[in-house]
């Protein structure tokens, strides 16, 4: 499981991967959700069903037990992991989008309007060819506004009528 903090997965995957019956893993989690070890980040639809039956991702709610059980330091997901708190614990509906092999790691509806939210702990001269892969999301999910959230960079600049915002982590928590 901690191998796939982050990332989306299915109860069905899960369960092939650890060779146990689909029930089991259904049972596992209930109970490590229960005892807030771990927390579910659905897609973000307006579909219930979307919501409720398709991938999720997953969260450990302490990045002291995810490093004991990967055995290694990813400042990439503690940051997506704190982020995810962060937004889980501010009241807004949020959820992961993908669609077409396009992916950002939060969508949020903040005052009845939606934002995208990336987590890139670095920021490098090739991100820039990116910003665009984002911006065809808002167009389409009509999001006005874009955070970056990362190590330290900081700027906010506009894009094709879309506010793109990165901002360091330490401003959210």
């Amino acid at each position: 499981m901690a191998d796939r903090v982050a990332h989306q997965t299915t109860y069905t995957k899960l369960a092939s991967v650890l060779s146990i019956k689909l029930d089991t893993v259904k049972e596992y989690m209930f109970f490590l959700k229960n005892t807030f070890l771990i927390d579910e980040l659905p897609r973000f639809s307006l579909s219930r069903s979307t919501r409720i039956y398709g991938p999720k991702k997953f969260y450990l709610q302490d990045n002291g037990i995810l490093f004991h059980l990967l055995g290694k330091f990813s400042y990439g997901q503690v940051l997506e992991q704190v982020v995810f708190n962060f937004l889980k614990n501010s009241g807004k509906k949020i959820g992961f989008y993908y669609e077409n092999q396009k992916e950002a790691d939060f969508l949020v509806e903040n005052n009845g309007k939606l934002e995208l939210w990336e987590v890139k702990y670095e920021i490098n001269e090739f991100f820039e060819n990116k910003i665009n892969d984002y911006i065809k999301i808002a167009k389409l999910k009509k999001i006005k506004k874009i955070i970056f959230i990362t190590k330290s960079f900081e700027k906010i600049k506009k894009k094709e009528n879309i506010e793109i915002k990165f901002m360091p982590f330490w401003k959210i928590i």
